[in-house]
């Protein structure tokens, strides 16, 4: 790959698009993020994508429970933005 390439998540896509889960995922695993933007979401599925396409169970399932962890914050938020909204 071009190593002009700076942003993870391009990589990672990458690596996910020419099949080589094994090196998309262990650059998933070395990027974090304290901040829960897109960016995190699209880290936490390109990892899901590799996780079962390797076939490694256990970590796919605590994966899909970050992300589903995630999204009841955001349904949360939104209700509290809803009741609010007038």
């Amino acid at each position: 790959m071009d190593n002009k390439v700076k942003n993870p998540l391009f990589k990672i896509m990458y690596l996910i698009l020419n099949e080589e889960y094994e090196e998309a995922l262990e650059l998933s695993k070395k990027v974090t993020s304290q901040q829960k933007d897109i960016g995190y979401v699209m880290r936490l599925y390109y990892r899901i994508i590799c996780l079962e396409h390797l076939e490694k169970e256990n970590e796919l399932n605590d994966c899909i429970n970050e992300m589903v962890e995630f999204n009841d914050q955001i349904h949360y938020v939104k209700e509290i933005k809803d009741k609010y909204k007038k």
